[in-house]
């Protein structure tokens, strides 16, 4: 094998592994975790509230970190502040508790823009939902999903969130997503209470309420 394969082959695998370790900190989730707020003052991101914010949490238990969310207003939220607060988060958490990190937006280029970022920035996982308003078909939700798994090398959570996306994500969908080893995990909020995939396609996926 000529040096510049070997040095291929040893950082693919070095992505394994780094991947490997993410997904076993994933695994050991239990309980309940933290949809982050982004907290604000004088139209800015206030830095100090949000750091108490996610040291609150994990004192109080909190089995991981979600940051820039829908609760987390990220669709109001600047690349650049994105950025930033995945930062202050993995920083405060220093490997207490996983980091999920949103990468939701209305294109598929966005959504790999801020994966890639969330991935520099030191984030243990994605969480991903459909592009909102476009509607895509069910083949483009695993289109969308595989640019971003694809592109930032990081285990991924699907969101499952019609209420926002206005297009809810199908079993059979969620089947081919897990067979293709693209997610690891769902957050799922359907429109109802209860459990909407009791049945789950596999066991590789795990369930995040």
């Amino acid at each position: 094998m000529a040096p510049a394969d070997l040095a291929s082959a040893g950082f693919r695998q070095a992505k394994e592994c780094a991947i490997d370790a993410q997904t076993l900190m994933l695994a050991r989730i239990s309980g309940s975790t933290t949809a982050l707020a982004t907290p604000f003052r004088n139209r800015a991101v206030d830095e100090a509230a949000f750091i108490r914010l996610c040291n609150r949490q994990i004192a109080r238990g909190t089995a991981a970190l979600f940051v820039c969310g829908s609760t987390g207003e990220a669709a109001a939220l600047r690349p650049a502040e994105q950025a930033r607060l995945i930062d202050l988060a993995v920083t405060v958490a220093a490997g207490r508790v996983p980091v999920v990190a949103g990468c939701g937006a209305p294109d598929t280029a966005a959504a790999v823009d801020l994966a890639i970022t969330a991935a520099r920035q030191g984030a243990t996982a994605l969480l991903c939902a459909p592009p909102p308003y476009s509607r895509p078909t069910q083949d483009g939700i695993i289109g969308h999903v595989r640019a971003v798994a694809h592109a930032a090398d990081l285990p991924v959570l699907l969101y499952d969130v019609p209420g926002r996306t206005g297009v809810a994500i199908a079993d059979r969908t969620v089947a081919e997503l897990t067979q293709r080893g693209l997610i690891v995990g769902i957050k799922d909020a359907p429109p109802t209470s209860g459990a909407r995939r009791a049945s789950a396609p596999s066991a590789a996926a795990t369930s995040y309420k």
